[in-house]
């Protein structure tokens, strides 16, 4: 539980509180199962703050300091992370529907099982951000730095990551159906048991990439760019395959061709009908 004295440093003059951190860098203060909905945060040093299990609802955190921080379960909902630094935090199983993070810091970030339904998360880090079973439906991640991201049962419905950087990331069991990729990196990622179907691909980069049991029926991959990737098992049924370029890369129980067009780009290309063990 919160500990009172640091709760009304919090609740008080927020200067007093930076001047009380700057003495006592070596304190984690406990402000956990707070309540702290509305209150405004912006540009506070909240580094290493315990406010697991509280109310933050509309709280503002613009500019903020919440490097290492937990959020774990707190209720954070429509709350604003502009530009606020995030890095190494912990805020499994938090709630940050409608939340505003653009501009901010989350890279090595704990949001396993976290709800990010709706959230604002243009422009954002996440290098290396555990999203385990994390759900983004409808989010925004445009121009979002996802790589190295760790993926596994993540939800990505409708959300939409045109320009998204996702190299090296681990895209496991993750659904993607009908969002939108416009433009986005997926350099030498890895996608096993993923759903895209219906998802606009347009343009996206996956150089390199290893594509396993992914779902890819009806996804509009018109100027996709899959050179030396590998695809194992993967559904192209319905797919739009208009200037795609499949140079070098290797199917395996996977073939394109039906789906191919007289723009779509197959030299060098190995299709394998041999079954996977």
């Amino acid at each position: 539980m919160a500990t009172q004295k640091h709760v009304d440093l919090m609740l008080g003059d927020l200067q007093k509180w930076d001047q009380w951190k700057k003495e006592h860098p070596h304190t984690n203060p406990d402000l956990s199962h707070g309540q702290f909905s509305g209150k405004d945060f912006s540009d506070v040093n909240c580094s290493s703050v315990d406010f697991s299990h509280s109310d933050l609802r509309d709280a503002l955190f613009l500019r903020a300091d919440l490097r290492k921080a937990k959020l774990n379960h707190a209720h954070l909902n429509n709350a604003v992370f502009v530009d606020a630094q995030l890095t190494d935090a912990i805020a499994h199983h938090a709630q940050f529907i409608a939340a505003t993070f653009t501009g901010a810091n989350l890279s090595n970030m704990d949001l396993h099982q976290a709800n990010l339904i709706g959230a604002d998360l243009r422009q954002v880090s996440l290098q290396y951000s555990n999203l385990y079973r994390s759900n983004l439906v409808g989010a925004s991640l445009y121009r979002a730095e996802l790589s190295h991201v760790e993926c596994y049962g993540t939800q990505f419905d409708k959300a939409s990551l045109n320009h998204a950087v996702l190299f090296h990331a681990h895209l496991h069991y993750v659904n993607l159906n009908q969002a939108t990729l416009h433009n986005a990196e997926f350099a030498d990622a890895h996608l096993c048991h993923a759903k895209l179907n219906g998802s606009k691909l347009t343009q996206t980069r996956f150089n390199s990439a290893y594509l396993f049991d992914v779902d890819l029926r009806e996804a509009d991959l018109s100027g996709a760019d899959f050179r030396w990737a590998t695809f194992v098992r993967v559904d192209f049924m319905g797919a739009n395959l208009a200037h795609t370029n499949f140079r070098g890369a290797t199917f395996i129980r996977s073939d394109p061709t039906p789906m191919a067009l007289a723009t779509t780009n197959l030299s060098e290309a190995t299709i394998v009908s041999a079954p996977v063990p």
